[in-house]
């Protein structure tokens, strides 16, 4: 057993047992109580209270028997501070939006893309700058990035209503030039910076694979905007597995790019992140989401037009309230405990042994939580005696860049897992059966999908049923989220019921239901009654702008 030198370490200890003891003194007293409701985001994971996201690491169980080798389930919670709206206080941002001028997006969608749009440099201040960038054939830069003063707005906003439509759609291009615009940036340049990429209809000028232009994005000044290679592109270091996919240990079946966005800045410095926008039922929803997922972003489906303000007013709360960047976790074991599964929304790297793991996480905006499930093996410990003791088997660190102070921050935590015998009972973590069945609606979201590619709605129906009725008898099935994901399931059977349904909105829905689940980020319009999973305040307070 390791000894803890440094008494600091010993009170971390101490600190982190505490909570252990808190979250399942907790699931005991709901235990007695059956029909009590489950808010285990108040409960359990402390409201962070000052700038800094907050590290919680917590095992499954109360006890493992120190006399067997056992398998134990791991959380690894990061939590973010609640950003109270303050525009003195919070980070500038550096938005580029670029926009399809195509002939289909007439009747109405561009004017209320222009409307939207206006929105936005209401609600943008002198520290930010916005760039728009228009595409059909070709694609035209109509103003540069440009700050938002009061005598600026004019002169942008007399641009945006000047946008016509015309053409086709070459949607790498405008998407490379969007980037470039990010890269080249001169003065001073916010640390949040985003390209708001959206289309209507189908890439079929340049660069139209999903494959291609994901590789484009790798190196956007390798390629004119025409689509044409002016260098050999850098080369993909890897491809990303879906959370889904790392359950089964193996790389997503079809799997079309989606490189990391770790391998994105190491090749290219584009520090940015991409979101993109599909409206009706033309687009390719999976496209749009591989370019979100390579470049931090997340994939918005609007299959109305009076969604568009709500998506834009969704991106946009959550762009302004970005609390951190460049998340990395580190996970270290001792005391014999290795890896044998580590699930998180990006593919982890591993020692030899298994005994560490590294992991890119991404930004997180306000009240904003990621988590990490991890499985270790535990071996004997029989040496600890009849009573048995507490050891700790990881040490976790947490680094990212704190963008409401502009520092580099780091954050750490152990996990003291007690072995002994005492009989308590087995009852699970609430956070661990919460994050159980997030993995579990995603899968099923994803199965049921393939399931309806094959025109097999009914199966697919059945299979997302079956899922919805486990969630239902869970531990946490009265907890708001996993509601949520319950509502994301009808959603889904709504959406498979024939090929028209599907075609014209369970497809794109999947899509946009299973990245929000894995990126655990709002990105969709529930309906009239529904649950909207992972919206934070930050975005309400958005939409009641719009």
């Amino acid at each position: 057993m390791t000894k803890f030198i440094f008494s600091l370490a010993i009170i971390s200890l101490v600190f982190q047992c505490n909570i252990i003891s808190a979250v399942f003194g907790y699931i005991n007293k709901n235990l007695k109580d059956p029909i009590a409701k489950h808010p285990i985001p108040m409960a359990v994971v402390e409201k962070p209270i000052d700038d800094k996201i907050k590290l919680l690491v917590t095992p499954e169980y109360l006890e493992y028997d120190p006399a067997k080798g056992t398998n134990c389930w791991v959380d690894i919670n990061l939590a973010a501070p609640v950003y109270e709206e303050d525009d003195n206080v919070r980070a500038p941002v550096d938005i580029v939006a670029v926009i399809d001028r195509s002939g289909s997006m007439g009747g109405g969608k561009l004017e209320l893309v222009k409307k939207t749009l206006h929105f936005v440099v209401t609600q943008l201040t002198p520290k930010d700058r916005l760039c728009l960038i228009v595409y059909d054939d070709t694609v035209d830069l109509v103003f540069d990035l440009t700050s938002l003063t009061p005598e600026n707005k004019i002169d942008i906003e007399a641009k945006i209503d000047a946008v016509q439509t015309r053409g086709s759609t070459n949607l790498c291009g405008g998407l490379l030039k969007g980037m470039q615009v990010i890269m080249s940036r001169t003065g001073v340049k916010a640390d949040v910076a985003s390209v708001l990429l959206l289309t209507d209809g189908l890439a079929n000028v340049g660069i139209s694979n999903t494959e291609g232009i994901i590789q484009a994005m790798k190196d956007p000044f390798a390629h004119d905007i025409a689509g044409s290679a002016k260098r050999e592109a850098k080369k993909p270091q890897s491809r990303a597995r879906s959370l889904i996919s790392s359950l089964k240990g193996e790389p997503k079946e079809g799997a079309t790019g989606g490189m990391e966005p770790a391998d994105l800045k190491a090749a290219n410095e584009f520090t940015g992140t991409v979101y993109t926008f599909g409206y009706g039922s033309d687009h390719n929803a999976t496209m749009l989401k591989d370019i979100s997922q390579a470049a931090n972003g997340v994939y918005f489906f609007i299959d109305t037009n009076e969604k568009i303000p709500e998506s834009f007013a969704d991106c946009l709360g959550g762009l302004l309230s970005t609390v951190g960047q460049n998340i990395s976790l580190k996970v270290e074991l001792s005391n014999g405990a290795t890896i044998t599964e580590f699930i998180a929304k990006k593919t982890p790297t591993f020692n030899a042994n298994k005994t560490s793991a590294e992991v890119a996480l991404g930004d997180l905006q306000s009240e904003e939580q990621r988590d990490v499930l991890m499985e270790l093996q535990l071996p004997v410990c029989s040496d600890l005696g009849a009573d048995g003791g507490i050891l700790n088997y990881a040490s976790i660190t947490l680094s990212y860049f704190n963008v409401m102070s502009s520092v580099m921050e780091t954050v750490k935590s152990d996990l003291p897992v007690p072995r002994t015998n005492t009989g308590k009972p087995k009852t699970s973590n609430p956070l661990i059966d919460k994050q159980k069945n997030r993995i579990l609606t995603m899968k099923a979201l994803e199965d049921a999908k393939k399931k309806a590619d094959e025109g097999k709605y009914e199966e697919g129906r059945e299979l997302l049923m079956a899922t919805k009725q486990q969630v239902a008898i869970s531990a946490t099935s009265d907890e708001i989220m996993v509601q949520g994901m319950m509502d994301d399931m009808d959603d889904m059977w709504d959406g498979m019921v024939d090929s028209a349904k599907y075609n014209s909105y369970g497809k794109s829905r999947a899509v946009n239901a299973v990245q929000a689940h894995c990126e655990q980020r709002s990105n969709f319009q529930a309906a009239p009654g529904k649950i909207m999973s992972y919206e934070t305040k930050s975005k309400v307070a958005m939409k009641k702008k719009k």
